[in-house]
């Protein structure tokens, strides 16, 4: 990226202070904050990760002669592994002519807070991407009705969820259709919200909001190809999870890209269902997963999937998912061709920690929260001595984790 400014050379200018173009940020303000100073104020913890605990889960017996059960605790990690900034550079000839210091936050600041808004966004988007292994939507036909998000959420409440309002994403492109299918079902809620361009209304115990920052996942040659898998064998641990999996029927033998990283597989073999979280009973919802890693198909078509969650036939107390009957030869399988995510969860777990970062002495900065985009930002200028140089920026810090359970991707096409 060139540091050269390019200004305009004339004699006077008129500003008439055009607002800065943004984009929607409704992901970064809905995340969960609880982290937002980590780690500057959780004690005990010298480093970038903090472990959340998660509730426990438990089975039980019909008796009233107890069977005791061991705990498996479960956490998950939240790493401050982010960094973005956005500065300029110029010299005092430009800082008299064309830059005014105590008016730079509305002519060039504003500028560089909503760059790294959208960036931070982008980036928390792609937890959708990454976490939740429930998915509504096969890739190909867009969800354009209220019919069919209201599917969606009796199949996210289906499987078990928290009893609050849940909270959705899905791409800004997509709400004309819905709103025409049926408007008298899904109308605007605009009570206090007309300056949220991103919260589009409250349907079906949910409150819908658009965004144009969703991220679309590129599937391998399986998803592409529509092939349909089938099973050949598993591994499994000494406690019976299910950590991979060999599938015959590969589009194509001897290919490096037959499998990507967090594709989306589901069973499509009759009457294979997840057990819902609590409680075990059979759900509606199909046997879904993802793949951890790339993997490549052999020279006879065959490929073998890593979970990255894995999968537990009968009631798992850890954070396996559990699946009502076991992964057998067979059983056949498809995978989700290239798709834009939107989601659902419910409870707050998308966590979000951005640091407060410290004064970059001797130079004047400033740290806020910028009340457009939820960002929290380092503001900072300084000249750079005998060098006819000032700079100015803007910095933040930030990681991301998102609880699966409590979570369902909504999938569109690209």
């Amino acid at each position: 990226m060139s540091n050269f400014n390019s200004f305009n050379q004339v004699a006077t200018y008129h500003d008439i202070m055009l607002a800065t173009l943004q984009n929607e940020n409704g992901i970064l303000n809905k995340a969960n904050k609880k982290f937002k100073d980590f780690p500057n104020t959780v004690i005990s913890n010298l480093g970038p990760t903090v472990q959340i605990y998660k509730p426990v889960r438990v089975t039980g017996v019909n008796s009233l002669t107890w069977e005791t059960q061991g705990i498996s605790q479960r956490v998950q990690n939240l790493t401050i592994n982010n960094a973005y900034s956005s500065s300029v550079d110029f010299t005092a000839q430009q800082m008299l002519e064309n830059v005014d210091p105590f008016d730079f936050m509305e002519k060039i600041g504003d500028s560089m807070i909503a760059d790294i808004g959208s960036n931070v966004e982008q980036n928390l988007a792609s937890d959708f991407i990454k976490y939740p292994y429930r998915f509504y939507g096969d890739g190909i036909s867009s969800l354009n009705t209220s019919y069919e998000l209201a599917e969606a959420m009796a199949l996210f409440h289906n499987y078990g969820s928290v009893k609050t309002m849940a909270e959705a994403f899905i791409p800004d492109l997509s709400v004309p259709s819905v709103v025409n299918s049926n408007a008298n079902q899904f109308t605007l809620d605009r009570n206090n919200r007309d300056t949220m361009s991103w919260e589009l209304g409250t349907f079906a115990k949910c409150n819908w909001n658009t965004s144009n920052q969703l991220q679309v996942h590129n599937s391998g040659s399986e998803g592409e190809a529509g092939s349909e898998l089938t099973v050949v064998s598993t591994t499994k641990d000494a406690n019976g999870n299910i950590l991979t999996i060999t599938f015959s029927g590969c589009s194509a033998p001897s290919d490096a890209n037959s499998i990507k990283a967090y594709d989306r597989l589901y069973v499509t073999t009759s009457g294979s269902r997840l057990l819902q979280f609590t409680g075990y009973n059979v759900s509606s919802n199909p046997i879904q997963f993802q793949a951890a890693s790339d993997a490549s198909s052999t020279s006879g078509s065959q490929v073998t999937v890593t979970l990255l969650t894995p999968l537990f036939p009968g009631k798992s107390t850890t954070d396996s998912i559990a699946i009502n009957r076991d992964i057998v030869a067979g059983m056949k399988v498809k995978v989700l061709p290239s798709h834009r995510t939107g989601v659902i969860y419910a409870g707050n777990p998308h966590m979000l920690a951005m640091p407060q970062m410290g004064p970059v002495s001797p130079f004047d900065s400033a740290y806020k929260a910028d009340p457009d985009t939820g960002a929290a930002i380092q503001m900072a200028w300084g000249a750079t001595l005998g060098q006819n140089s000032t700079k100015m920026g803007c910095s933040t810090l930030w990681g991301s984790t998102m609880f699966p359970e409590y979570a369902m991707a909504l999938i569109y096409p690209v």
